[in-house]
């Protein structure tokens, strides 16, 4: 998508110093201006930096992987529980939103089923902001490493200021999964009423890894053979109204399914030749969006955006298979979880003299569901779990097959309201000093029902216990621009999220194979103080940012192994392994990150970027490993008019201090990627592109997609969890 980013006023300054890979991004011959948005009212923080819809297409980055190899190196997407990494944290500890609509994170802690933040088609964003650092008061509660803000696209984005009907249509091919995507996008505008209608779809199958052992079973290393389906729409119609005020609805929908000949789990004497599974995600999404710009200084308000939305994320993971030996027969699971929320966003901003103010409140319902369904061989006479408890009733555990708990569910059904008001204030301090507190109020209630059919512990008071607290976050920014080139920055910010439900009550259970997973409905929210010091140097032509920063965590949310009789069960009756969540009472992580860029030749840019933090429980001395290792990359690019090409490196050290003496220590690596595209002066609006990437065919693994195993071996040898190697992508589009 060809669109000058939302973001006017000085973009060589806001945006290019801190994401220098935006000045790489080409300039088309057209590039219509859109329409001031509500996060171009707000002033973005100094730790924000932002991927156009240019970069996107020209990067060819159409996934999360994409985006943190090749545009974001401080983020990372962790492929083994589905979850945004900025800074060493991730799964909900980072606040995700869309249109300013947040992201909630499935997490089925009992099964280890992750998902929600995949449901999203990068060809129908139109920008994305990472937002670094824990700032709950500025970006919102949630946010402990940071936020990552996407934008879908507008109308305007297509048609700019004079248009009345545009399109896009763009088909492309990934050796990576064999996937062939196909996206078409169109708008039009009536007198002061406009509409966006754009959809997509992509067939594909697994993705390749360097694995070479074509094996059933435990020691196989090559990646499942699967087949992909995804969907998605996207809908907006909007009307520009009297006095600066816009309305819209948007209507969405996101579909993705994955058949996999799972023979990881076939070749045992169990399941000898058939174990299939079914993965599907979906997200739907309604909402309507008020947007008000003020036409003269003399308004009451300077801009105010309200956005109303219903969303549900939803996950399905079924397994279909024979089973041999004494219970031969089908054999068959279908695990399901949902979360379905609905809310009001608010926020408003007023110029007061040296005051720029900006209030804002949200409040949001979530429901989340789990249920475990299926079938089995075993006979069908249900006696009480075993060994039996006095707090338990009969939950599907059959007779001959202790091992089976089905049809029921681990977490009762909760429904969760969540409360938020905040206040900053830029403050002029003089010409070149601007202070900026901010402060912000969460409140959050989760309060499991006790009707809950299937709910395996149902009689459980302790499990049915409401768990709600509050929280005043404050944060303090201080900005000098000591220079036109030159701008210092120091901040104080404190972090806060909530636990999620699955933490709070999600428990299975098994004695009859001795293992357990408990909830713990008396988690305390997470908490975080951190400060950081940066600076952004330079122009277009040669600059750069450098950032420093340390956060200190309390309450850190965990899963911890843990002995029975603690939590009230028999010494002994898990023998396999007993975990709990658990709050970690201080964590700290501190590093640094840094860009550089310089344009040598007309034509001609070199370009940097490196992130490097340190991660550990300040009691246990231990590393967490959800934090990456040092990673940097090095660009050079050159850009005409018409074509252009990018080399980059990505380079990894390798992770020699872990979590747990049995985790995956991952080895250095370095990746060179080749990009090129290709604008025919002849045909207006075509576009040709094509990418070579791991273009030394290197073996390599990304220490965070390796899965922690607390201690254990992982299930797989450590070649199925590596990088693909050699692949190539091509690409051709056409604007009109």
């Amino acid at each position: 998508m060809l669109v000058r980013p939302p973001y006017a006023r000085r973009p060589w300054l806001a945006l290019l110093l801190l994401c220098p890979s935006l000045a790489l991004a080409d300039t088309p011959a057209k590039l219509p201006d859109v329409e001031i948005t509500a996060a171009a009212a707000k002033q973005p923080l100094p730790t924000t930096t932002q991927t156009d819809a240019q970069t996107l297409e020209r990067r060819q980055i159409r996934s999360f992987d994409d985006l943190s190899r090749r545009a974001e190196p401080g983020l990372n997407y962790n492929r083994s529980n589905n979850s945004i990494n900025i800074r060493g944290l991730d799964r909900d500890r980072v606040l995700t939103t869309l249109d300013g609509i947040r992201m909630p994170w499935l997490n089925d802690a009992v099964r280890d089923v992750n998902g929600g933040l995949d449901s999203i088609d990068f060809q129908s964003l139109s920008s994305i902001d990472v937002v670094r650092g824990a700032n709950s008061s500025q970006v919102g509660s949630g946010a402990l490493g940071g936020a990552l803000q996407l934008r879908t696209l507008n109308p305007d984005d297509l048609l700019g200021d004079k248009d009345t009907f545009a399109g896009l249509i763009k088909n492309d091919y990934d050796s990576a999964d064999r996937s062939w995507g196909l996206n078409a996008a169109l708008a039009g505008r009536f007198n002061d009423t406009s509409w966006l209608l754009q959809a997509g779809g992509r067939k594909g199958h697994e993705l390749d890894n360097q694995g070479n052992r074509d094996v059933l079973g435990s020691q196989r290393t090559e990646a499942n053979p699967s087949d992909t389906d995804q969907h998605n729409l996207l809908f907006k119609v909007q009307q520009k109204l009297a006095g600066g005020h816009r309305v819209g609805v948007t209507a969405e929908l996101f579909e993705r399914t994955e058949d996999m000949d799972s023979r990881i789990n076939q070749g045992t004497a169990n399941y000898p030749r058939h174990y299939d599974t079914r993965e599907n995600n979906e997200r739907k999404r309604l909402s309507f969006d008020h947007q008000y710009r003020a036409e003269s200084s003399d308004s009451l308000l300077d801009w105010a955006d309200t956005i109303v939305y219903w969303q549900k994320l939803r996950r399905e993971d079924k397994v279909d298979a024979t089973r041999a030996g004494t219970l031969a027969g089908p054999f068959g699971r279908n695990n399901e979880i949902e979360k379905t929320q609905y809310g009001i966003n608010g926020s408003l901003g007023k110029q007061l003299g040296q005051h720029n103010l900006t209030l804002g409140a949200e409040w949001s319902r979530i429901e989340a569901e789990q249920y475990s369904g299926g079938y089995d061989a075993c006979p069908s006479v249900l006696v009480p779990p075993f060994p039996p408890r006095p707090d338990s009733t009969p939950a599907g555990i059959y007779f001959s097959c202790i091992n089976l708990h089905t049809n029921q569910a681990e977490m009762p059904k909760t429904p969760g309201n969540l409360y938020g008001i905040y206040l900053k204030d830029d403050i002029a301090l003089s010409d070149t000093l601007t202070l900026t507190p901010g402060v912000r109020y969460d409140r959050y209630a989760y309060k499991p029902k006790s009707g809950t059919s299937g709910y395996v512990l149902a009689g459980d008071s302790v499990m049915l216990t409401e768990n709600k607290d509050s929280n005043w976050s404050g944060s303090l920014l201080l900005t000098w621009q000591a220079h036109e080139l030159a701008t210092f920055y120091a901040q104080w910010a404190q972090g806060f999220k909530a636990p999620d439900v699955n933490e709070l009550y999600s428990t299975f259970t098994n004695a009859g194979m001795g293992y357990a997973r408990v909830g713990n409905p008396n988690l305390k929210p997470e908490e975080s103080t951190g400060y950081e010091v940066g600076a952004r140097l330079g122009d277009n032509r040669l600059g750069g940012s450098i950032s420093l920063f340390d956060n200190r965590y309390k309450n850190f949310i965990d899963s911890i192994t843990a002995n029975e009789e603690d939590y009230g069960f028999q010494p002994g009756e898990f023998p396999t392994f007993f975990e709990v969540m658990e709050n970690r009472d201080k964590v700290r992580i501190y590093g640094a990150e840094g860009t550089a860029h310089w344009q040598f030749a007309p034509s001609w840019q070199v370009w940097s970027s490196v992130a490097w933090a340190v991660g550990k429980d300040r009691e246990s001395k231990q590393h967490l490993n959800s934090v990456a290792p040092l990673t940097g990359t090095l660009g050079l690019s050159y850009t005409q008019q018409h074509y252009g090409a990018d080399l980059m490196l990505t380079a990894a050290r390798s992770r020699d201090k872990v979590e747990n003496d049995g985790d995956f220590k991952a080895p250095g690596y370095g990746v060179v990627d080749l990009t090129g595209y290709w604008q025919p002066a002849a045909l207006d609006g075509v576009r040709l592109q094509a990418g070579l990437f791991n273009l030394l065919d290197k073996k390599y693994w990304n220490a965070l997609n390796v899965p922690s195993t607390g201690g254990r071996t992982t299930p797989q040898p450590v070649d199925y969890y590596s990088e693909p190697g050699r692949t190539f992508r091509v690409s051709a589009s056409w604007q009109f």
